[in-house]
């Protein structure tokens, strides 16, 4: 395990703080705040202030998974960017089946 992936389980094994307004359960919420709050552009070298912004918004975005029924594997985050992005789209295909389930996908006319 990572120094990252040690980090990583030690955030997820604390209770969500979801932060003032929003409720724990609200993954999605927290996982667009936390998205909001990474750089745009990498910094050479990342600062720590860039390391906790991607740890928080990896949290979220495994605990969102989760909430889609995702099954935990930090396995992947041994590499953190490969591992966020296999994480991400492997919520934005549970999340389109969802709202293909839910009739909320495109029709046909």
């Amino acid at each position: 395990m990572t120094i990252y992936t040690n980090l990583l389980a030690q955030a997820l094994a604390r209770p969500p703080d979801p932060g003032p307004g929003t409720e724990a359960s609200d993954t999605s919420v927290v996982l667009e705040r936390c998205r909001d709050q990474l750089p745009v552009a990498a910094s050479d070298p990342p600062g720590l202030d860039t390391l906790a912004d991607a740890l928080a918004y990896d949290v979220a975005l495994v605990r969102h998974a989760e909430h889609l029924g995702i099954r935990r594997d930090l396995r992947p985050f041994e590499h953190p960017i490969g591992g966020r992005q296999a994480l991400e789209r492997l919520v934005r295909d549970r999340e389109s089946d969802r709202s293909h389930e839910d009739g909320a996908g495109l029709r046909s006319p």
